[in-house]
């Protein structure tokens, strides 16, 4: 007996989108792990996989070799499949996505404003199913825009005559039938391309013609599969559109990354329309290839634990959310079936997310910079750090025991962020949960960011240069390019950066040095926004580390010619440096790099670096040039108060402690800003609701109606032309004024140097040493202890007890992508052949030391350990 997939399906899909943690670690940390993962991956790679993905509009099955099943196996599978299709027809496996249900499709037709389905039939020729317009067919394969929405409506109106057939009592299931054989045996079906044929998005508006087909293929599921075996016409209908459809499982690029993930629901409505045995061992097939490292690929999951979606934007948010969840999901379905996962599919999710996305995420906040366009602070009013427990939970069931990692993965559920707020209605007052037990640091190299972690803080910084680029961003403001401009954001609490990017404009965000002005997009998935530079790195022991770049942010030429456009007037060297208290940024060669042409005319604007732009919720204390203290209650304001530093000076507000370095210039300033700041005009309305949220109803209210944030926001200004400036600043994210002003007394780090290419700081107490050589040469830290090199490196020394341990990282290691200006390396950048030398003096042992970097591609940037 047939069973008719009409029962209302509910359990929102964003039930299971349930949120994970995760994202990146070291070569060092994770080489148990890795070594598990990467005997994995060799599998993976064997099975195929171009080094370029097709062009948007060109859907091309990708290989795939047919299983041969036993009939054991045959029976084992059809056994499962009928189970699955019993299991959905009876509510047991529930989602909102498959499109077949009685709402699913009546929504689609109200949305193409079809209020009586039984009268359209009328459109449709009864003799040969003709419809009552012209159907444009393609010409040399292509379809206009215009061409491929007339396509769309008539197979609206088709999915209309299965409405009424079932739904209305037309009895239409043979107009119906006659229409799709006349649209297939004419050769008029639109070809496939993005955006008119496949799209995933969810709701009415977005709806795939795979999709719409697929939900006449479930209306009449019943109808066509009992009259195949007997009528050779219903075969032949069936089988066309199940040719047609085929293009949810198998064609790339679809297939590769996040969105494989997102379209999940297209895939299994496929599986159950054709309730094909073949059908589903391909299906799985694919979907397994994308459970792995893509080595050979422009998006996915990388060996440094990075997350990449739409080229080499970093995208553990949104997209990452959708391939945790679905990966996870996936397995339960298929869970004790022949398509179950093996164990090492299971033990690289868990690696994933240990090693990958729960770095990026703190506190109930997925950092901006692999969120795409969005925070994933709440969703449906509720914070995330549940749902991403969930996930950890759901994924330890599936794994029965079995996992390499099973003791991490506990650890990790058990000691899950809390969530970080509970806001008083009233007051808006936000109470704070139990502080996460993560440590440590990782650095992602494939997309030039690193994250250090201590239990009450997390400090994130997201670089740029030709390999990776600033994340995508489709709402959020306009300047949102300079999220992958050193930006550098500072949380304890974990919502601090959320609420107070309502009043930013974006040329003025944590951690960046740029020019005023100029508001640019980050861009989407097709753009050639890069940093002009090579040299961007990172290097850690898995508990501390420091990363630098060169900041050239430039527009590349899309014919591949090399040549480029400056896209901001900043330049210079920066680098942040951390230890357990906090950080150390520190910035040199800060000049005027180019003249940014406008519609105005030549800019010549104020470069200013950015050390904090967040919405103030203290008093802030602060002492300027070692004068007495000064207090600013919350009530009251400053507009713009200049500096001009001659001795250490120092703020606190929040919790948060900074001391600045008097600088170079005696032109350059310290400009301090507390007070109101106007609503960006492009973040007001998306914020609305989010202002009742975050503050309370009484609160954000008042808030929204007064139309601005009271800001915290403290910066340097290097001036319209600087030459060759300099900055250092620190940062205690988790300290009184009082200890503070300890550590202000007696600082415990060292700026070794700061100039010539080198940038150097040392942590006695730590017992860590940092040296950043853009360029060969010697770090001098004193007491005799120096570290020389004869080319670009990343280098640290950390003591523990009476011996020290060298670590280093490629900074201008080779990409994933092909460069746009051709690095010495077969991509971007340098690969390092044979040893990389370096000398060291006062640290005890051999003075000349090497470092072996693997030529691998995707580990060319991790951190390697010396030979000693």
């Amino acid at each position: 007996m047939k069973i008719r997939l009409t029962t209302a399906l509910h359990a929102p899909l964003a039930a299971m989108t349930a949120f994970a943690q995760t994202t990146s670690s070291t070569r060092l940390i994770s080489s148990t792990a890795l070594a598990v993962i990467f005997a994995f991956v060799g599998s993976l790679i064997s099975q195929g996989g171009d080094a370029t993905s097709p062009s948007r509009s060109d859907y091309d099955p990708q290989p795939y070799t047919p299983v041969e099943n036993t009939p054991a196996q045959l029976a084992d599978k059809r056994a499962a499949l009928d189970n699955f299709r019993d299991q959905v027809a009876n509510n047991h496996w529930e989602w909102d996505q498959l499109g077949h249900t009685e709402s699913s499709v009546w929504g689609v037709l109200k949305a193409a404003n079809i209020s009586d389905p039984a009268a359209l039939a009328e459109h449709f020729d009864p003799a040969d199913g003709s419809w009552h317009q012209p159907l444009p067919t393609p010409e040399g394969g292509e379809l206009t825009k215009e061409d491929y929405d007339i396509h769309e409506r008539y197979l609206k109106e088709v999915l209309a005559l299965a409405f009424a057939s079932q739904y209305r009592e037309a009895n239409s299931w043979g107009l119906a039938f006659k229409t799709l054989r006349w649209y297939f045996d004419n050769g008029l079906a639109a070809p496939h391309k993005y955006n008119e044929t496949f799209t995933y998005g969810t709701g009415t508006t977005r709806t795939n013609f795979s999709k719409l087909l697929l939900m006449f293929g479930h209306l009449f599921y019943e109808e066509i599969h009992d009259e195949r075996a007997a009528d050779p016409e219903v075969e032949n209908l069936f089988q066309q559109l199940r040719s047609y459809c085929r293009a949810i499982i198998n064609a790339g690029p679809q297939i590769r990354g996040a969105n494989w993930c997102l379209r999940m629901d297209h895939c299994l409505n496929y599986v159950l329309f054709t309730n094909e045995i073949a059908d589903m061992d391909e299906y799985d097939y694919h979907w397994k290839k994308s459970v792995g490292v893509n080595r050979w690929e422009k998006g996915g999951v990388f060996p440094d634990g990075s997350m990449t979606h739409h080229g080499d934007i970093p995208y553990w948010g949104k997209y990452g959310d959708a391939l945790v969840s679905r990966q996870i999901l996936y397995g339960e379905i298929f869970k004790d079936t022949p398509w179950s996962y093996e164990q090492e599919r299971l033990d690289f999710i868990t690696y994933y997310m240990l090693e990958g996305r729960r770095w990026s995420y703190y506190r109930g906040v997925e950092d901006f910079a692999v969120s795409g366009d969005q925070s994933l602070i709440k969703t449906g009013g509720l914070d995330t750090s549940e749902w991403q427990k969930e996930l950890l939970k759901r994924l330890l069931a599936l794994g029965e025991g079995r996992l390499t990692r099973e003791a991490d993965l506990r650890e990790a559920y058990h000691n899950y962020d809390a969530p970080f707020w509970n806001v008083s209605a009233e007051t808006g007052t936000a109470t704070t949960g139990r502080a996460s037990n993560l440590s440590g640091q990782r650095y992602l190299w494939e997309t030039d960011y690193q994250i250090h972690r201590r239990p009450n803080y997390s400090i994130f910084v997201k670089r740029n240069s030709q390999r990776s680029r600033a994340p995508e961003t489709r709402k959020g403001g306009s300047g949102t390019l300079h999220l992958a401009s050193g930006f550098t954001p500072i949380l304890r609490q974990g919502d601090e950066l959320f609420l107070s990017r309502l009043s930013w404009d974006y040329q003025h965000i944590p951690g960046t040095t740029v020019e005023q002005g100029l508001s640019l997009s980050g861009g989407g998935s097709a753009s050639t926004i890069r940093g002009l530079n090579l040299f961007s790195g990172g290097v850690t022991d898995g508990q501390y580390g420091f990363g630098a770049f060169e900041m050239n942010l430039v527009l590349f030429a899309k014919d591949g010619s090399g040549s480029y456009s400056h896209l901001n007037g900043a330049g210079g060297l920066k680098g942040t440096f951390f230890f357990d208290e906090g950080m150390i940024a520190l910035g040199q060669g800060i000049k005027r790099i180019a003249t940014i042409e406008s519609k105005s005319g030549s800019l010549e604007n104020e470069i200013l670096t950015t050390i904090n732009n967040v919405k103030r919720v203290s008093e802030v204390v602060y002492s300027i040039n070692g004068e007495a203290e000064a207090t600013v209650p919350l009530s009251e304001s400053i507009s713009e108060e200049n500096h001009f530093l001659t001795d250490l000076s120092w703020l606190h507000h929040d919790g948060i402690g900074y001391v600045i370095w008097p600088f170079d210039s005696s032109s350059t300033k310290l400009v301090l800003s507390f007070e109101d700041v106007r609503f960006n005009e492009e973040l007001k309305e998306s914020y609305k609701s989010h202002l009742n949220d975050l503050l309370g109803k009484t609160v954000g209210r008042q808030t929204w109606n007064h139309g601005a944030l009271n800001m915290f926001r403290l910066w340097i200004d290097h001036g319209a032309n600087p030459a060759n400036d300099t900055y250092a600043y620190a940062v205690f994210p988790d300290c009184t004024v009082e200890q503070l002003k300890d550590y202000v007394a007696d600082l415990p780090f060292e700026i070794a140097t700061n100039a010539s290419g080198m940038q150097a700081v040392v942590h006695p107490g730590e017992g860590l040493y940092y040296a950043s050589f853009s360029r060969a040469g010697t770090a001098d830290f004193g007491s005799g202890k120096s570290l020389t090199v004869d080319r670009p490196l990343m280098v640290m020394v950390r003591q523990q007890g009476a011996s020290f341990s060298f670590t280093a990282a490629n900074p201008q290691h080779v990409g994933r992508n092909p460069g746009f200006i051709a690095g010495e390396g077969p991509a971007i950048g340098v690969l390092y052949d044979k040893p990389v030398p370096l000398q060291q003096t006062g640290f005890g042992g051999r003075s000349d030391l090497t470092f072996n970097f693997s030529n691998i591609r995707g580990e060319e940037g991790a951190s390697v350990p010396a030979d000693q």
